[in-house]
């Protein structure tokens, strides 16, 4: 759970004293487990700083969904909207799992961004780290095979939500076959297939909706044609990234 508004990426540059003066702009909100809070095209400006919980960001394309991530506590949803001059959604946002927010008009927010230009470039931060892990994602989405794609998936999440443990590396989220599915815009049969194929090849185990990784030299060796540096797969910038919450 977020309290301190220190431990959100565009404020980690503020004092204390001028993180109190921004707290009585914010509204606290709370949704339930997959409810939306932002529909793709409508018009809205708003920010939400996530709080507590979990949130995908993903389009809609003839009834297809597909997943660009998610976002967790301590990251800004909306923040694209608030700083440019149009105000048309550019993705649809939801819950996960019930979600807890602070929200800040884009008036509040532009008027704080003005007086606290390091919230300005941390704003940019973020916007560069979207765009490299857009950048990294198209390539393997682009050229590769249904297998190799899930096999640059899944090894994309150990970076960013893999933990060691017993004698794996378990993806700290709850995942399906038809979420993987939508994160790499295949079906959910050719997902399951992959999955078994890794499974029976002792390269991960699915259990309760968690991926345990149990051959990650084998997995990283089936990404290496790639060519990425580790810091392409990760979602978050190394300088100043937020706490690691899950």
């Amino acid at each position: 759970m977020i309290d301190d508004l220190r431990d959100v990426f565009m404020f980690q540059d503020l004092t204390a004293a001028e993180c109190e003066d921004i707290a009585p702009l914010l509204k606290a909100r709370s949704y339930k487990k997959s409810q939306i809070l932002i529909y793709e095209e409508d018009q809205g400006t708003d920010l939400y700083i996530l709080r507590e919980g979990l949130v995908k960001v993903y389009r809609l394309h003839q009834d297809k969904e597909i997943i660009f991530n998610f976002q967790f506590p301590g990251d800004v949803v909306g923040e694209m909207e608030a700083i440019a001059d149009h105000q048309h959604r550019v993705a649809s946002i939801e819950t996960m799992e019930p979600s807890h927010f602070w929200v800040i008009s884009r008036p509040d927010f532009l008027r704080v961004m003005d007086e606290h230009p390091a919230i300005l470039r941390r704003a940019y931060q973020r916007l560069l780290d979207h765009l490299r892990v857009m950048n990294h994602k198209v390539r393997y989405l682009s050229y590769l095979d249904v297998r190799l794609k899930a096999a640059n998936l899944i090894l994309d999440l150990y970076y960013n939500l893999g933990k060691p443990h017993e004698s794996a590396f378990k993806i700290e989220c709850k995942l399906t076959h038809h979420l993987l599915s939508t994160m790499i815009g295949v079906t959910r049969e050719s997902i399951s297939k992959v999955m078994r194929d890794f499974h029976e090849e002792g390269i991960l185990v699915m259990q309760q909706k968690y991926i345990y990784i149990t051959d990650l030299e084998r997995l990283q060796s089936m990404c290496d044609d790639m060519q990425d540096v580790t810091s392409s797969r990760k979602w978050r910038s190394e300088c100043g990234s937020a706490s690691k919450l899950r």
